[in-house]
């Protein structure tokens, strides 16, 4: 994003962005529910494997052929033959995706995480080669295109060399309707979701056009910059072990409120920071072209404080295998949530930043209630680990609040952002000790484990 960002305009990402909102839209039934299927099994069979994964590989390719066909029409729409040509070369992703998805699950259900992180890694560094490399040729906005099929060509190359050894991923549909018979509530609820997060996108860069939808997409990078850094981090773990206690007869309440503390301890005053700093930090990420995006971040920022109370909500539907009760919740917030963009779209970019906030708090609402109901959460106990990360958050957020009242106008960019990242992190750090957070009490077991490797080892093998 930061190399990108002074290479291509606000219009060529928004364009992109339009692109993509089509083909996430469609990838919801790419493996229509297979993931969820595996993660949950209890006795995952080398037979079911194969099952799951000729299902996989059977709607992708269906969807890789639907992608072709209204890439065209979906050009006219919009008036740009460049959508067209984006959504072509993004359909060769969709063959990808199968063994992807299936390696990954399979691994996750071991903890297997070291392997997982390679994957990642391959998949995330052919990505940013790809797509830096022909933007810097001038290839525009079709080097995320053949970025993301790079990701996919990487991603499985590193899968299969680290995949488990007791499976033989070979595709079969024998035994395709045990995993059809789960999936289909899965998929509903991922069109809802989906059919919401991406269909914001596609109102955005119709009414307001495509460079208004580009400042809108990279002021929701702020967005993209905790999940990718933190919260990405946290929902593999929590989705195994969620998946994993659910399997063995365990109860998940307990889990489910400490890994939801964990998540708000650390992505609020994250979310809280970049919202009073986002003046200094959009023109430093990407270059003085984007100070338009600066309005939208700071609101998206805010939705994802409230967007990170639900962060786990999916996790726990998807290992549990509560399926029926997610598309219940979506079929509830879907309509309102379209409506607040579609309207507020018409107001202007930063009412559309806006109605990420009411969407952000109206899933919140609906979804931890039923939650609630499945875990037999009271509200008490779900607003306790709350109130401590909000704490925290309001702690962390001080000093940058203060930098930014007082310094901004006068000091650049990277002067008011390190100042404020000096004050942030003792801010964050005195609220959590104070309010035991359950933080705290990860921060002294990682101290303690650390502290022996400190001792023993020579400076010269620390780093």
């Amino acid at each position: 994003m930061v190399v990108l960002s002074r290479v291509l305009s606000p219009k060529e990402t928004g364009l992109f962005t339009v692109a993509a909102a089509v083909t996430a839209l469609i990838s919801t039934l790419r493996d229509f529910g297979v993931s969820s299927y595996i993660i949950q099994e209890r006795n995952l069979t080398q037979e079911k494997l194969q099952a799951a994964l000729g299902v996989a590989y059977a709607f992708s390719v269906v969807m890789a052929g639907v992608v072709v066909a209204i890439s065209g029409p979906a050009g006219g729409f919009y008036g740009d033959a460049g959508v067209t040509r984006i959504l072509r070369v993004m359909a060769l992703a969709y063959l990808f995706i199968p063994m992807n998805a299936t390696v990954m699950m399979c691994l996750r259900r071991e903890f297997r995480f070291p392997a997982l992180y390679r994957i990642s890694l391959a998949g995330s560094a052919a990505h940013a080669a790809t797509a830096i490399s022909l933007g810097l040729m001038g290839a525009s906005y079709m080097c995320l295109a053949w970025a993301t099929v790079a990701n996919g060509i990487a991603t499985m190359a590193a899968g299969y060399a680290v995949r488990p050894r007791q499976y033989r991923f070979v595709p079969s549909l024998r035994g395709w309707r045990a995993v059809l018979s789960f999936s289909v509530y899965t998929t509903a609820g991922s069109i809802c979701a989906e059919a919401v997060t991406r269909g914001c996108d596609l109102v955005i860069g119709r009414v307001l056009g495509f460079t208004a939808l580009g400042l809108f997409s990279r002021g929701g990078s702020v967005l993209t910059l905790v999940n990718q850094s933190l919260l990405l981090a946290i929902s593999p773990v929590a989705l195994s072990l969620f998946a994993r206690t659910n399997r063995e007869g365990g109860a998940v309440r307990q889990d489910f409120l400490r890994a939801t503390a964990m998540v708000t301890g650390v992505a609020c005053p994250a979310f809280a920071v970049i919202a009073v700093m986002a003046g200094p930090l959009i023109p430093f990420l990407f270059g003085p072209g984007w100070t338009g995006a600066v309005a939208p971040a700071r609101l998206i920022a805010v939705s994802g404080i409230v967007g990170s109370m639900h962060y786990l909500h999916w996790s726990l539907y998807q290992s549990i295998g509560a399926n029926k009760e997610r598309l219940r919740v979506q079929l509830l917030i879907a309509l309102p949530q379209v409506f607040v963009i579609t309207g507020l779209s018409f107001v202007g970019l930063r009412a559309a930043a806006f109605g990420m906030i009411v969407n952000a708090a109206i899933e919140l609402i609906v979804s931890q209630a039923m939650i609630n109901r499945l875990l037999g959460i009271s509200a008490r106990a779900f607003l306790d680990p709350i109130g401590r990360s909000l704490f925290v958050t309001l702690a962390a957020a001080a000093g940058p609040a203060a930098v930014w009242a007082g310094l901004l106008s006068s000091h650049g960019l990277w002067r008011p952002l390190m100042l404020a990242g000096l004050l942030a992190a003792p801010g964050w750090l005195a609220a959590v000790a104070a309010t035991r957070h359950p933080l705290w009490a990860e921060l002294l077991a990682t101290a303690e484990a650390i502290r022996p490797w400190l001792r023993t080892r020579p400076l010269s093998a620390r780093f």
